[in-house]
């Protein structure tokens, strides 16, 4: 549940390849990307995150932009980590993006919802797969936390999540604020190197059938 002092608003665009196919909408938010990372990001970093598939734009009521979340369609062929082992190339995955949350409204919801709404598009699609790279140990339970929520209602059958160690990936610390990784597997990353997981999402999807049935027995 978002708990925000007034009512935000999520805005859905698709198939943007480009951040002039944004037009003034490209400002507010790479002032968000600033607000959200604690500093400026290079321009061809924030020329990548301005494109997707899918974007999601959260805004307040006065529509300023507070964060947004990012997902590209891809195939396993693409993928350059041995960790799709068993799917055939032309398998569909799809990769996270950006996915940032101004500092101020940061731990008020913000994040989930901007995850359903990307998530949600990804499994309505019957990805087997969805991917990204992160420091942060908030990615990959922002992500597990709605999985979870689909699980439980019932769009997914089950899920699991797979890490692979990315030394010095990003070269960088990322962001300027220091992040939580006591007890959680990010406690490894030696994140002013810019070491990385490359996370892999596996989802296992309810057949047809078996839905069919579960309704047949509950009537």
């Amino acid at each position: 549940m978002l708990m925000t002092e007034s009512p935000l608003k999520f805005e859905v665009l698709k198939n943007v390849t480009g951040r002039s196919q944004l037009g003034t909408l490209s400002h507010a938010i790479v002032a968000c990307i600033t607000e959200s990372f604690g500093h400026e990001m290079p321009e061809d970093e924030v020329d990548d995150a301005l494109k997707g598939e899918l974007i999601v734009v959260a805004k307040t009521s006065e529509d300023q932009v507070i964060g947004f979340a990012t997902l590209e369609r891809h195939s396993v062929e693409d993928f350059q980590r041995g960790q799709l082992e068993g799917y055939t190339p032309e398998t569909l995955r799809f990769s996270l993006g950006a996915g940032t949350v101004d500092q101020h409204y940061q731990g008020q919801g913000v994040y989930r919802e901007l995850n359903r709404q990307r998530l949600g598009y990804a499994v309505e699609n019957k990805a087997p797969l969805i991917s990204t790279t992160t420091q942060n140990p908030r990615v990959e339970n922002g992500v597990s936390r709605v999985l979870d929520e689909f699980v439980q209602s019932g769009k997914l059958k089950g899920y699991r999540v797979e890490r692979v160690l990315l030394p010095e990936f990003y070269g960088r610390r990322l962001t300027k604020y220091s992040l939580d990784t006591k007890e959680t597997p990010f406690a490894s990353l030696d994140i002013d190197a810019g070491d990385a997981f490359s996370l892999v999402f596996h989802l296992e999807y309810i057949h047809s059938a078996n839905k069919e049935m579960a309704v047949l027995n509950l009537v």
